[in-house]
C-alpha cells in the first residue's frame, strides 16, 4: 500500500465513512477509492487538490507523510528518505529546518507550474 493509500484510508476510517461516502465527497467512485487505498491507481492532480484542501493538508503531506489514525500529521515524525539516513551507518545526518521548507516550496511551485499546464490544456 502507498503512503498516499494508506493516508486515504486512515482519513476515511477516522470519519468513519465507507469507500462509497468517502467518494461522493470528491466526486470519485468507490472503486477509486479502493484502488487509491490498495496502491493499484494513483490519483489525478485535481483529486489530489480537492482531498488535500478539504483535510487542510499540503499535497505533500498528503502523499509522503504518514497520518496518524486521527488524520493528522506528527510533526516531529520524518521519514528515514528525508532524513537521507543509511539504515547500515551508524551516523545520521541532521536535516535543518530551512532546508525542508526550501524543498516544499519547490514542489509546491512544481505542482502550480503542473496544474497551471493543465489548466491551460483544457
Amino acid at each position: 500500500m502507498s503512503i498516499f493509500g494508506s493516508n486515504i484510508k486512515t482519513l476515511r476510517n477516522s470519519l468513519q465513512l465507507s469507500q462509497q461516502e468517502f467518494g461522493e465527497l470528491f466526486s470519485l467512485s468507490r472503486g477509486s477509492i479502493g484502488s487509491y487505498e490498495e496502491g493499484r491507481a494513483d490519483p489525478k492532480i485535481d483529486s489530489l487538490v480537492k482531498i488535500s484542501s478539504h483535510f487542510n493538508l499540503s499535497i505533500d503531506d498528503l502523499l509522503k507523510k504518514k497520518l496518524n489514525p486521527k488524520g493528522t500529521i506528527n510533526l516531529i515524525e520524518i521519514s528515514e528518505q528525508e532524513k537521507n539516513v543509511d539504515v547500515n551507518s551508524t551516523t545520521t545526518e541532521k536535516i535543518y529546518l530551512e532546508d525542508r521548507v526550501e524543498k516544499l516550496e519547490e514542489d509546491i511551485a512544481y505542482l502550480n507550474d503542473l496544474l497551471k499546464k493543465m489548466m491551460d490544456e483544457q
